[in-house]
């Protein structure tokens, strides 16, 4: 559907009268909502209207152009675009990693819009995830016997760069760990996941390369990379703060800060799960997210 002048993927399942859940993806870019709705469609609209959709310019929505804007600010304006073109007074927002920066920014911006908010392993200073990412990655690095590496790592928590530069430099260091990499962000990794899943996805292979455009823009974008932690005493709707036991981008600061700065908040831990709880511990990220959503605490 057209939605501010681009052309976005957007899939509805659940009962038309349940409570509304906007679903926000990680990366930038990454799966856009595929891998999410493969876990949880069936899980979560048994309770709430799931709405999901692929960010601006990612996986099967429009292709961006050298000429389009995609900006923290457009994401955000999507959601509220969103939200007028399907009616809703007011809904709830369900944002992972990124997507938590993205939805936290949106209730910041948009409060009378966003009933409750779920923040999923979110990523709400780029700084201290990139901080938490480097801290693990040295461990990894260590146990394949990589000492010089792991003291790469290191060198980059304590240096002094800016939280850009920081980011950049962990996601090159990190890709050094090849096949390994995937323990940073899983409980139990699966050899292959990633690319089993794009082949049994049935979608295009130019859609999967299209999101590089979408990375390029958004992560140029110097909102990104201030710390969102400032605004969370503003927030005014309840909090679920949901983290996997072993996951890599929520560091205790930033959780810390959710509990202590905004009224109403709850942390849950899900167990025997890294970064992706919804696809690791399925049945129970439904549960949590359900009960919060439906006021059975």
């Amino acid at each position: 559907m057209q939605i501010r002048g681009k052309g976005l993927y957007v899939e509805v399942s659940g009962p038309e009268d349940a409570p509304p859940l906007l679903f926000l993806h990680g990366g930038p870019g990454g799966s856009g909502c595929y891998e999410f709705l493969e876990a949880q469609r069936e899980r979560l609209s048994k309770s709430v209207r799931l709405l999901a959709f692929d960010q601006r310019g990612v996986l099967r929505s429009e292709a961006l152009t050298e000429a389009d804007s995609c900006t923290l600010e457009d994401l955000v304006e999507d959601c509220e675009g969103l939200r007028n073109h399907f009616g809703y007074e007011r809904w709830s927002v369900l944002g992972h990693s990124f997507g938590g920066f993205v939805a936290t920014a949106y209730a910041h911006q948009h409060p009378t819009s966003v009933e409750k908010l779920v923040l999923d392993c979110p990523a709400l200073d780029f700084n201290l995830s990139a901080i938490y990412m480097l801290e693990k990655s040295a461990v990894e690095f260590e146990k394949l016997g990589d000492g010089e590496r792991a003291a790469q790592a290191r060198a980059l928590v304590a240096a002094d760069l800016s939280a850009q530069e920081r980011f950049n430099q962990m996601v090159t260091l990190s890709l050094e760990l090849k096949e390994h990499r995937d323990n940073l962000y899983w409980y139990r990794p699966v050899p292959g996941y990633f690319g089993k899943m794009i082949d049994e996805s049935g979608i295009a292979e130019e859609n999967w390369k299209r999101t590089s455009a979408h990375v390029e823009k958004i992560t140029a974008d110097p909102r990104l990379f201030e710390s969102l932690l400032p605004l969370l005493p503003d927030l005014r709707c309840p909090v679920l703060l949901v983290r996997g036991e072993s996951d890599s981008i929520t560091c205790d600061v930033q959780a810390g800060a959710v509990l202590r700065d905004v009224q109403g908040s709850e942390q849950i831990i899900i167990e025997q799960a890294g970064h992706v709880p919804a696809v690791e511990q399925a049945d129970r990220f439904a549960e949590v997210v359900t009960k919060f959503l439906l006021n059975l605490y």
